[in-house]
């Protein structure tokens, strides 16, 4: 299975679990089970744990691997009837998920700055999209 497809693989699946429980609690449901700081980080870090771990190279991320990322988590975002817990989703994929593997792999022997140029420029681009993804408002 290609990263591309793993990728798709997990955002569908998050889409149907969060899906399931969001129609069967309501917000006061969901507020009580504490979602945003427990459910919802219990559900998603090990999936993208396994999916950054499996294949992903961050130093070989593209633009649209990072595209489709961020297109994935926005529709996740966009069918939780809570900013908060849509914000949270998306704090727990990139900052929790993304962005610890590629520091990673900017502290790696593997990757040498003045050699792999452009692993760096496109590591930087990616970090931006995060940044852009984190800071969207959506969802609720």
């Amino acid at each position: 299975m290609s990263f591309n497809e793993e990728l798709g693989f997990v955002l569908n699946s998050l889409e149907t679990i969060l899906t399931n429980l969001y129609t069967n609690f309501s917000r006061e449901e969901r507020t009580s089970l504490k979602f945003e700081s427990t459910l919802i980080p219990s559900i998603v870090i090990p999936l993208f744990d396994t999916l950054l771990t499996s294949s992903l190279n961050p130093l070989q991320m593209n633009h649209a691997w990072m595209d489709r990322l961020g297109s994935g988590i926005r529709k996740l975002c966009d069918m939780i009837d809570s900013s908060d817990e849509a914000q949270a989703l998306r704090e727990i994929a990139i900052i929790q998920g993304v962005l610890p593997s590629i520091q990673s792999s900017l502290n790696s022997s593997k990757w040498d700055p003045v050699r792999n140029v452009d692993s760096g420029i496109g590591v930087r681009s990616t970090r931006q999209l995060c940044k852009q993804v984190i800071a969207e408002r959506g969802g609720g």
